[in-house]
């Protein structure tokens, strides 16, 4: 929000009116392209462990970690459990 209208309003007033200090503002702003480049490797991972899964529908995480380590990518377990947490929560497994 304070960075949609920082070219209107003074940093300063914004600050104080969203109780954001200067310097988490100013953390968030450099931080913000990694956390969206993380969430899209998130997502990619998470759509091919569902592929992963409907093909070989009785795998655990780690048969599926297997896969995906034999496919080329350096995942490791405890990170493929989680997003095979997530979908057994959601129903898709």
């Amino acid at each position: 929000m304070i960075h949609q209208i920082s070219s209107k309003h003074p940093l300063k007033w914004l600050f104080s009116i969203a109780e954001v200090s200067k310097a988490g503002y100013y953390k968030w702003l450099l931080c913000h392209p990694a956390r969206i480049q993380r969430q899209e490797a998130e997502a990619l991972l998470k759509e091919h462990i569902l592929t992963i899964h409907k093909e070989y529908p009785y795998y655990g995480y780690k048969r599926v970690t297997r896969v995906l380590r034999k496919e080329g990518l350096l995942v490791n377990h405890k990170r493929t459990r989680r997003s095979h947490e997530s979908y057994e929560k959601k129903g898709y497994l």
